[in-house]
């Protein structure tokens, strides 16, 4: 819970913006952990890291292909020390922004012992 500590999430962050810029869907979920549980726009739930990283490779080769994740963290919460939420301010940019996905907002993220 230092500073170095809110240096690493904020790199986290833009780790995954970029990983979701580039269509790179292994690099986006690098920054999960095996055992993370996603859930998407729609609801789906998706448990643990290969999963997610299935569904948002055709995702990144579909809809979103040449969309762009854009935010910045708006606070950081230490929930324990080996515990943080990640208050943001972030949306998908893309060339077709009446698709569902494109309208969401990422807004709560966590990561464990300063690693997603």
């Amino acid at each position: 819970m230092t500073s170095n500590d809110d240096t690493q999430l904020t790199v986290l962050f833009t780790r995954l913006c970029r990983a979701w810029t580039g269509g790179d869907a292994d690099a986006y979920g690098g920054c999960f952990t095996a055992d993370s549980d996603y859930v998407s726009y729609d609801g789906a739930h998706a448990v643990g890291r290969r999963p997610m990283v299935e569904s948002h490779d055709q995702l990144f080769r579909g809809v979103l292909a040449g969309s762009a994740l854009v935010g910045e963290v708006e606070s950081i919460r230490y929930l324990r020390p080996d515990v943080a939420r990640l208050g943001l301010n972030a949306h998908p940019l893309g060339r077709r922004p009446s698709h569902p996905l494109l309208e969401t907002d990422l807004r709560d993220f966590r990561a464990f012992n300063g690693r997603p």
